[in-house]
């Protein structure tokens, strides 16, 4: 590693560091979201990594206002609904970036608060995007999840992009094998091969699909929980409810029912939050519910 400084307290702040320092942005912006995801815990952790990541970047980067802004979509999950106002800038210094947006985190209504401000579904959906695969609508994950919401074949059913498994199955293998095309393809290959992906399974397409997935993610939920013994109609009796500490939110029981299916959720609810499902990447349902707390979601 070339470039090593205190910042740098473990092997991927290094990684970070030398991505910065060598111009890597691609690289750079693809980790951060699985970064930000194994360590961001909750508002305070969220705090302390945008503070160092902000430094990062006015110190080391060679695009600052590119990644700043990069930085603060990544962390939108954790801002207030206010707008955030900040100047990006190749002169703005790391502390404005930081006090602006801290204050931000410290905006949000804590979980005892009685009135709670809503963020929009769009902003749901950008964020939930974001941290699931960086908002990159022609991606694969090396577990065979595609596109910019990370569906799996359950997910392409629901969503009403394949009647049964088989055929689920087939559509989404045909994605997985055009992206390993793009992976190996060479620079001047790349952007035909991208265009394909886009043209396989449209971002518009992505959006409307996942709004077919989430209503029928609702209806599990709520079905599941009733066979448990919940006499409920709708998420939004559980509303304003705490659970293992969290209060509970619409969009934060959708998002962790995406993240780990609804059986998952259910579990945790009718457990008193004693059972905590994980995805396959170790990722708890609670860091959904936390962090997906407090958006609209369509009707």
């Amino acid at each position: 590693m070339e470039l090593i400084s205190i910042l740098a307290e473990n092997i991927e702040d290094q990684l970070f560091e030398h991505y910065l320092h060598e111009g890597r942005i691609d690289d750079f912006k693809n980790k951060l979201n699985d970064y930000i995801k194994k360590n961001v815990m909750d508002k305070e952790s969220a705090k302390k990594i945008l503070k160092k990541l902000v430094r990062m970047v006015i110190k080391f980067g060679k695009k600052k206002p590119i990644l700043l802004a990069h930085i603060l979509v990544a962390f939108a999950i954790y801002l207030s609904p206010l707008d955030i106002k900040v100047t990006l800038s190749d002169e703005i210094s790391a502390d404005t970036v930081v006090a602006d947006s801290i204050a931000k985190m410290d905006s949000i209504p804590t979980k005892e608060s009685k009135s709670i401000s809503l963020m929009s579904y769009e902003n749901f959906k950008d964020s939930l995007a974001q941290k699931e695969s960086s908002n990159i609508p022609y991606i694969a994950s090396t577990s065979g999840y595609i596109g910019k919401y990370q569906f799996g074949t359950l997910a392409l059913i629901d969503g009403g992009v394949a009647p049964d498994r088989d055929s689920a199955t087939e559509f989404r293998q045909g994605f997985v094998n055009l992206y390993q095309e793009y992976k190996n393809a060479s620079e001047e290959e790349k952007d035909s091969i991208k265009q394909q992906l886009n043209d396989y399974f449209p971002e518009a397409t992505q959006d409307v699909v996942f709004d077919q997935y989430i209503k029928q993610q609702e209806k599990y939920l709520i079905n599941g929980l009733k066979n448990r013994g919940k006499d409920i109609s709708s998420l939004d009796e559980l509303v304003g409810d705490t659970i293992g500490g969290i209060r509970l939110s619409k969009s934060g029981l959708l998002a962790a029912t995406h993240l780990v299916g609804y059986k998952g959720v259910v579990d945790f609810i009718t457990s008193n939050g004693d059972k905590v499902a994980k995805d396959g990447n170790g990722v708890p349902l609670t860091n959904y519910l936390e962090h997906f707390a407090n958006y609209a979601i369509k009707d």
